[in-house]
């Protein structure tokens, strides 16, 4: 199991990304990791996640759709509950401008797919300081 540090609680982590695959992997190798992991496919779900708890640290898709992750990413930094969160950012293509824009609207790491397990909790442990 893995806590925060902070607070010695079980280290949550929302995941936000449309693609079901995608999603299921990250949300298995979190698990297994020792998390407690929520998933969401869309911008409006995790919005209204959000209005429920904080969690420890947010794993967002770049290319949702309606709202895409760059946006929402802002809108995520622009909220006191949850502008200190890190967030990690999934993406299919990491070029500069969209590491430059994410960056800009508050992402704290990247991690590029296809996703590799070590790559992802390298980065998840990072994020949450553990």
């Amino acid at each position: 199991m893995c806590y925060t540090r902070l607070t010695g609680t079980l280290a949550t982590i929302l995941i936000i990304e449309d693609d079901d695959n995608t999603r299921i992997l990250v949300k298995v190798m979190l698990k297994r990791g020792g998390y407690s992991v929520q998933a969401v496919t869309n911008a409006a779900e995790a919005l209204q996640s959000l209005e429920g708890s904080t969690p420890d640290l947010i794993i967002l898709d770049l290319a949702l759709p309606g709202m895409n992750g760059i946006e929402l990413c802002g809108y995520i930094r622009e909220h006191p509950s949850t502008r200190e969160t890190p967030i990690l950012i999934l993406t299919a293509s990491i070029d500069a401008i969209s590491i430059r824009k994410s960056q800009e609207a508050g992402a704290n790491a990247f991690v590029k797919k296809p996703i590799f397990p070590t790559d992802m909790l390298a980065n998840v442990h990072n994020l949450l300081d553990e």
